[in-house]
C-alpha cells in the first residue's frame, strides 16, 4: 500500500508563512514583555518589530489576507503552554489533578498572569477604570490560590493529627 500526500507549493508556502508569523510574534512579545519588566533586550525591539512586519507581509502574499485575530492572539497567548499541557493529560490524570486542586491552582495562576498584563496595559494607557477592574481580577486569582493553599494546609494538619486509640475488646481466656 502506498500513501501519497501532495502538498502544493502554495500550501507549503502558506504553512511556512503561518509558522513564521507565529514565531516572530512570540519572539517579539517575549522580548517586549521582558523589556517592560525591566529586562530583555531593548535594543532588539526594533529588529523584532521589523521581522514581524516581514513575516506579516509574507503571510499576506501567501494567503491573500493578513492573519486572523485568533492566529495573532494564539501566537502571543501567555497561558497557551499550560492549556496545551492540561489538554494532553489522560482522563485519569485529569481526575487526579482535579481532586488535588492542582487544576484549580494552574487556572488561578493563569488568571493572575492575564490580570497582571491587563493592569500594566491599563497603567500605560492611563485607564484607571480598566486598571481597577484588572486589579479585582488579580485579587480574585490570589484569593483562589490562598483558598487552595489553606485547604491543603487543613488537610495536612488533619492527616497529621493523632487519632484516638480504639479500645480493644477483651477476649476470654
Amino acid at each position: 500500500m502506498k500513501l501519497v500526500i501532495e502538498n502544493s507549493d502554495k500550501d507549503l508556502a502558506r504553512h511556512a508563512a503561518s509558522e513564521e508569523v507565529e514565531k516572530t510574534l512570540r519572539e517579539f512579545a517575549i522580548n517586549f514583555l521582558r523589556v517592560v519588566a525591566g529586562g530583555g533586550r531593548a535594543w532588539q525591539v526594533y529588529g523584532d518589530m521589523f521581522e514581524c512586519l516581514e513575516a506579516f507581509q509574507a503571510y499576506e502574499k501567501a494567503h491573500n489576507s493578513g492573519p486572523s485575530s485568533w492566529d495573532i492572539s494564539n501566537a502571543v497567548d501567555g497561558n497557551r503552554a499550560d492549556r496545551e499541557r492540561m489538554e494532553n493529560w489522560s482522563q485519569r490524570d485529569r481526575e487526579r489533578w482535579r481532586a488535588s486542586a492542582e487544576i484549580d491552582k494552574i487556572e488561578a495562576k493563569m488568571d493572575i498572569r492575564q490580570a497582571s498584563l491587563r493592569i500594566i496595559a491599563a497603567q500605560m494607557a492611563h485607564q484607571l477604570t480598566i486598571q481597577r477592574h484588572a486589579e479585582n481580577l488579580f485579587d480574585a486569582g490570589m484569593r483562589q490560590l490562598d483558598d487552595i493553599r489553606e485547604e491543603r494546609r487543613r488537610a495536612r494538619a488533619e492527616a497529621a493529627r493523632p487519632r484516638p486509640k480504639k479500645a480493644r475488646k477483651k477476649t476470654a481466656p
